[in-house]
């Protein structure tokens, strides 16, 4: 599990839990989702380059939470606007940065009747081409993990920084 992978679940997880503190559920009957809207400002290391680089993800997130008709904890759903979001790429030695603020999708985060909780990632992570390299990260699809694992059950998509088959060389050079 790259730390991307391990950073969104340990997130979204925290955010559950504190969520989940502050809700009320005192009805029995079906009630509606809950929903806020929530900034995320987040930086994580990138490994592979031979000099480090820092990747920090901010956006605004729309979160729905749904329960049963217990009042119990059903799925999370985050959704990302496009408009707010961004990456920011930086080489730690030199300075140099690049960005892209192409970033939308959907998270969602289901706990299933046997207890297990899975998380999914879908949509446009990150599109960053950098004039005469091209496309240097494109992260575009639908991952879903085991939250309690880490483990990918299901991918599908194009992976070059974060996801199965990823590789950092073009986001390497852009930032030499």
């Amino acid at each position: 599990m790259n730390q991307l992978q391990s950073w969104l679940i340990r997130s979204s997880l925290t955010f559950l839990v504190l969520l989940l503190a502050l809700t009320p559920r005192s009805s029995t009957l079906a009630m509606p989702p809950e929903f806020s809207s929530v900034f995320l400002d987040a930086t994580f290391p990138i490994a592979g380059c031979d000099f480090p680089i820092e990747a920090r993800l901010t956006a605004t997130l729309k979160v729905f939470v749904h329960f049963d008709q217990n009042g119990d904890f059903k799925m999370l759903i985050e959704r990302v606007l496009p408009k707010d979001s961004q990456s920011i790429y930086t080489n730690l030695e030199t300075g140099a940065s690049i960005s892209s603020s192409h970033g939308s999708g959907i998270d969602k985060l289901v706990m299933e009747e046997d207890g297990t909780i899975t998380f999914m990632v879908m949509g446009v992570f990150d599109i960053l081409p950098v004039p005469g390299q091209g496309l240097v990260v494109q992260n575009v699809g639908r991952i879903v993990f085991d939250a309690s694992t880490g483990e990918i059950l299901f991918s599908a998509g194009q992976f070059t920084v974060h996801g199965p088959g990823s590789s950092v060389e073009g986001l390497c050079g852009a930032l030499e």
